[in-house]
């Protein structure tokens, strides 16, 4: 941790990150990897000897502990076990170790240098068969017992996750996060196109509503110019057919207005009722921003639990007492020495 952190502010070069960052595998094959790897989960890979030499003079001058680097232009990959090809064909084997997790064709040496002469099996029968007929390999099972090229066997209960399970939680949560960052800016986004599409209806209910009155007005004086004509009409009698057609007039202008007053009255009846179902979706896509929100929260307040147990369990199983004899300790906790 601390050489990674060297690493970030640029103290350091040539750092390109610690095992267990720089591989995913499979949920299935999780446990076997990280128990072919063992305490190797935290070696730092690097570009080249030289980096690794200088991050080691730098942990003996700050007295962080110690770590384990693999210099890319000096690593070498394991060689392939014997027989693998008779060995893959075997029953319960799955597979070679290196070829079951994904990482950067880049750090292929390292990766191969510690887990290409593992060879996954099914279970702890099967590697034991394996062993006891001269294919010499060193081999690991799903649930992470191990069986060494001389026999060794190493097995047992697992008390807490290893770095690359909580590697891929990790991973993954940042995964969701985006993905609900992505979904509430796009909701966002959809907010305020609906806002912006309501502000423009309610001003042109506005601008009708305006015409609807200066409709209203040039009726009602059409209306009293119809009187004064009705008026005018009974005391001109010598100027009737005059006096009709105007009243003719004014009364298709009436009608005319009042169609078009209607007409207008219904297209804001219309657009009043657009604005009421827009308002509608407008306060379902607030509280749907809402409740992801809340859901978002709640995922990483349970993520934030985690972490924090995790110390705890470190603590526990160290003060469970030393490994016995032929046993490895318990995986060190990210961090752990000078990686």
């Amino acid at each position: 941790r601390e050489v990674m952190k060297q690493a970030s502010s640029g103290a350091l070069g040539g750092i390109i990150g610690v095992v267990s960052t720089l591989i995913e595998a499979s949920g299935e094959h999780e446990l076997a990897i990280e128990a072919a790897l063992g305490s190797h989960t935290q070696d730092i890979v690097v570009e080249h000897a030289e980096d690794g030499k200088a991050a080691v003079e730098w942990l003996k001058r700050s007295g962080r502990g110690r770590a384990t680097f693999l210099p890319l232009d000096l690593i070498e990959a394991r060689e392939t076990p014997s027989r693998l090809a008779e060995m893959l064909r075997q029953p319960g084997v799955i597979g070679v170790a290196a070829d079951l997790v994904r990482y950067d064709p880049k750090i292929t040496n390292a990766i191969r240098h510690l887990l290409g002469a593992v060879v996954v099996c099914q279970d702890l029968d099967t590697a034991i068969r394996l062993e006891r007929s001269g294919y010499r390999a060193r081999f690991v099972t799903l649930e992470g017992e191990l069986v060494t090229p001389h026999g060794a066997i190493t097995g047992g209960s697992v008390k807490s996750q290893g770095l690359l399970h909580r590697t891929r939680e990790i991973r993954e949560l940042a995964n969701q996060l985006a993905a609900w960052e992505e979904r509430e800016a796009a909701v966002a986004r959809e907010v305020e196109a609906l806002r912006e599409q309501v502000a423009q209806l309610r001003t042109t209910a506005q601008k009708l509503a305006s015409s609807i009155t200066t409709q209203e007005i040039e009726a009602a004086r059409a209306r009293k110019d119809l009187e004064v004509v009705q008026q005018k009409f009974a005391e001109k009698q010598a100027s009737l057919t005059v006096l009709e057609q105007r009243r003719a007039r004014l009364e298709e202008e009436l009608a005319l207005q009042r169609r078009t007053f209607d007409e207008t009255s219904e297209r804001l009846a219309a657009l009043r009722g657009e604005i009421t179902q827009l308002e509608e979706e407008l306060s379902r896509c607030e509280s749907e921003s809402s409740q992801r929100q809340l859901e978002l929260a709640e995922r990483m307040r349970g993520g934030d639990r985690r972490a924090d147990q995790q110390p705890q369990a470190v603590e526990r199983d160290v003060a469970g007492g030393q490994p016995g004899p032929g046993r490895p300790g318990p995986a060190r906790p990210p961090g752990a020495g000078g990686g």
